[in-house]
């Protein structure tokens, strides 16, 4: 892909961002009532119990910038941010007991308002996770690491039924309460290490697959382009607000709704079809989405890389907590990583890069552990790595381009 091409992609995305606000701002409608049987509407009525004053969530998590020394909140002030939040917190675990089901607008689009809740959720992981420092600073690491887990239990819930954008905030909670409990596994004991192995077998089966995410995703963008074929002008306006190269404009404007319906959908159902196998780079890319569909198309995409990264973040962090146990109960790590099932693991930790199993070997009195990552060539574990992050803590953020292996409590995400 050439540089022009890259930059008419990423344009693109900005635009179709305010073509879809808009769209979905027209075709939505409030909230429909929901039961109390719907942990949607736990997590909702939990999110408008949150007591939290300014900046300080981000204050009590050290904050985020030069200075944050001096900004943290104290552990008293910390504590007390917990206490303050006690009613907002039981809200959400009970609504774990129930079902996610999101409200339904007009012609089954999601609701404008459900993507202000949607952000809701954001705040109440990171909630979460002011709760499990806390809870470690009084030395309940237990109790420490099903908070971590409750966030990552809410960010696999909340994709439910939900399109692109609830998967891209599902992968962010989750990621929030999942990077916390890495710091925390080598303070569990084998039991509370079994505890967290079995509460994320739970939450396994609680993952929509992203196959039925970018389904709903289709059905949502189809009701949208009816929106704007409606409006007597709507090629230009769709060329207008999709692409700003004056020879791309004059190309779309001769495409007519049926191409324009008829690629999207071709599009979407070929994307879907390629999460049901390993991630491949090289697949996705030939599925190169025709001019008219790809602002739409560019949106999703990148989904296809963010879920498989989440779901390998939860398997290398599962086969973490399991190797702790394994070394707790025989003062060594195993030469093998199939030594862990069924006794410890009771199913293999696969690599969502590549179809097989999690490499693993011994290096002295500890071990590596990781995935092939996203070019799909096993390094031995040599971890993506960017030598001029943008920030600090996005060194070994995982991206389509990186080069290297997934590596355990390395490329934290």
């Amino acid at each position: 892909m050439n540089t022009t091409t890259k930059y008419s992609l990423a344009l693109m995305s900005v635009m179709i961002a305010a073509v879809v606000s808009s769209a979905r701002a027209q075709a939505g409608s409030k909230p429909a009532a929901v039961t109390s049987t719907n942990a949607y509407r736990y997590f909702v009525d939990a999110g408008a119990a949150m007591d939290v004053k300014g900046d300080e969530l981000s204050r009590a998590l050290g904050g985020d910038g030069p200075g944050a020394a001096t900004t943290a909140l104290t552990p008293a002030q910390r504590d007390d941010l917990v206490r303050r939040n006690a009613k907002a917190l039981r809200l959400l675990r009970q609504g774990f007991a129930f079902s996610f089901t999101p409200p339904q607008g007009v012609n089954g689009q999601t609701p404008s308002g459900f993507f202000s809740e949607m952000a809701k959720f954001r705040a109440l992981a990171r909630l979460l996770r002011v709760e499990a420092q806390s809870r470690a600073a009084h030395g309940n690491w237990g109790g420490a690491a099903n908070s971590d887990l409750d966030a990552v239990q809410l960010g696999e819930m909340c994709v439910r039924g939900g399109s692109v954008i609830a998967e891209l905030v599902g992968n962010a909670v989750q990621a929030i309460g999942r990077v916390d409990l890495w710091d925390k596994i080598g303070h569990l004991n084998a039991a509370q290490s079994r505890q967290a192995i079995a509460r994320m077998d739970r939450i396994a089966r609680l993952h929509t697959p992203l196959a039925d995410v970018l389904h709903q995703e289709e059905r949502e963008y189809l009701a949208q382009l009816k929106v704007i074929f409606h409006q007597p002008d709507w090629r230009s306006k769709f060329a207008d607000q999709i692409i700003s190269d004056k020879s791309a404009v004059a190309l779309l404007s001769k495409i007519d709704q049926k191409t324009i319906t008829q690629g999207y959908t071709s599009y979407m159902d070929k994307l879907a079809a390629a999460t049901r196998r390993p991630y491949s780079k090289a697949h996705l890319e030939a599925l190169q989405p025709s001019l008219a569909v790809l602002s739409f198309a560019a949106i999703s995409a990148p989904t296809v890389l963010f879920d498989a990264n989440a779901r390998t973040q939860n398997a290398l962090l599962r086969a973490t907590l399991g190797l702790r146990i394994y070394q707790s109960e025989h003062g060594r790590y195993p030469k093998t990583f199939a030594a862990l099932t069924p006794a410890i693991l009771r199913t293999p930790a696969t690599d969502p890069f590549s179809g097989a199993p999690l490499r693993y070997r011994l290096s002295g009195a500890t071990y590596v552990l990781y995935s092939v990552g996203p070019d799909g060539r096993d390094d031995r574990g040599k971890a993506i790595t960017d030598p001029h992050p943008w920030l600090e803590r996005a060194r070994h953020r995982v991206d389509r381009n990186s080069q290297g292996d997934i590596v355990a409590g390395v490329n934290k995400g």
